[in-house]
């Protein structure tokens, strides 16, 4: 074996190491104002929604095809004994192998019980982290009622967010102290058009009849800056609450195929069902409680950063290569 060789299989060694095995990125975007007041949630008879007594960030976009496909591949295998995979997603499967083929646009054709999944192996790190334990004490939980009877963890810093969570992240402008009735910074109804749209348009009303990219409409956001908020997919929360004798989840924010006022915060809790529910309009985004960079249990976005560093990696290659030069100079 030559020098250049030895170069390239070091090299080579070296990318594989320096390479996050099974790493994923999550953008968040902070939610300030702890301690904000509540307000009317529409729904009769109550309750009160919106106020959050400590700080916390939610995902800037919902979570993506490609990212779900992420989890696939490191926690699905080809058995799926958990149903993590739907056919209708747009994802081929081949045995152990995910394959996303609409990578960007948000995730659908999941239950709580399989957001929740990906919100437990975030909290953990991603890769080969757990998924049945973390945010959420799943114990292999499929089915109703005993996925209904799951709530958060103590401890949890990744998670689905609450009814509160996700309206405040929504609706409330922290620094005017006040609520719009749109997730678009807005009192006035969002124009139903195709992206990118201006800076009050979303993806409901049907005006294209399908999910878009995330983050498509690049000029509006909620007062936080979180994109898709009305609109696009409705959005698991970890909420349950009691319609007629009957557990039901949260999900908000209205999808595609909503009107405006079923994407509006006066809409309140029109939106919930069992946690078995799937379909196209079914989507959902992570909020988290850490602090630092983004990726798997972090809050505030960014990358995630390997360890050892590449740099650090490249530098042992580097100095190894170099001794077997050396060696084999004097040999």
């Amino acid at each position: 074996m030559n020098w250049k060789t030895t170069l390239t299989l070091v090299l080579g060694a070296c990318l594989a190491m320096a390479a996050p095995a099974g790493a994923i990125t999550i953008d968040y975007v902070p939610v300030g104002d702890p301690g904000n007041a509540s307000e009317w949630s529409g729904y009769l008879p109550g309750p009160n929604v919106g106020g959050v007594s400590y700080e916390y960030s939610i995902g800037e976009t919902e979570v993506t095809v490609d990212q779900y496909t992420e989890f696939l591949n490191a926690k699905a295998g080809a058995a799926d004994p958990m149903g993590l995979y739907d056919a209708s997603m747009p994802i081929t499967k081949a045995g152990a192998v995910y394959t996303a083929t609409d990578g960007n646009k948000p995730i659908a054709n999941v239950n709580w019980g399989d957001a929740a999944r990906f919100a437990n192996w975030v909290n953990n790190g991603g890769g080969g982290g757990d998924m049945e334990t973390g945010a959420y004490a799943l114990g292999g939980a499929m089915s109703d009622p005993v996925l209904e009877a799951i709530s958060r963890s103590g401890g949890a810093t990744v998670f689905l967010p609450s009814e509160d969570e996700w309206y405040k992240a929504a609706y409330y402008d922290g620094g005017l102290a006040v609520y719009y009735n749109f997730a678009t910074g807005s009192d006035t109804a969002a124009t139903a058009e195709a992206p990118a749209g201006g800076s009050n348009s979303a993806n409901y009303n049907n005006v294209l009849g399908h999910a878009v990219d995330v983050g498509s409409y690049t000029s509006t956001t909620s007062p936080y800056g979180a994109f898709d908020m009305m609109g696009n997919v409705q959005e698991w929360t970890d909420t349950i609450i009691d319609v007629y004798g009957s557990d039901y989840t949260i999900h908000a924010g209205g999808a595609y195929d909503d009107s405006s006022f079923g994407s509006s915060a006066n809409a309140g809790r029109t939106g919930s069902t069992d946690r078995t529910s799937q379909g196209a309009q079914y989507g959902f985004r992570l909020a988290t409680t850490a602090s630092g960079g983004g990726g798997g249990g972090g809050g505030g976005g960014g990358s995630v950063v390997p360890e050892p560093s590449t740099l650090a990696l490249l530098g042992v290659a580097m100095l190894g290569m170099m001794g077997l030069i050396r060696r084999r100079r004097n040999g």
